[in-house]
């Protein structure tokens, strides 16, 4: 079981999967990054200030589960794949704690 982030804590994780069938193996790299949104353009692209101080951005489509309202300085987890070299979006999460956002 992965840890619980402190607050405030930037993290980025990454797991990787090969399915082996008939022809070609698929391999699969699933990875995490919990950070603060920097930009958001709904449906469309997020920026999360993850680990190191970085900015990731991620294109979303259609298909991206929002749990939560995410706005610029909240803390998210986003969750996506990779595979042939393609990344996709599956999850945006809001993430218990803090954001940098002033009150």
């Amino acid at each position: 079981m992965l840890e619980k982030p402190s607050e405030g804590q930037a993290v980025h994780r990454k797991s990787e999967t090969t399915v082996h069938r008939p022809g070609p193996d698929v391999k699969t790299t699933t990875e995490t990054v919990i950070g603060t949104v920097k930009d958001y353009e709904p449906g469309k692209r997020i920026t999360v200030t993850g680990p190191k101080g970085d900015d990731v951005s991620f294109a979303l489509g259609d298909s991206v589960e929002l749990r939560g309202k995410v706005v610029v300085g909240a803390r998210v987890k986003v969750e996506y794949t990779k595979q042939d070299g393609t990344e996709r979006v599956r999850v945006v999460s809001l993430v218990p704690g803090k954001s940098s956002r002033a009150n």
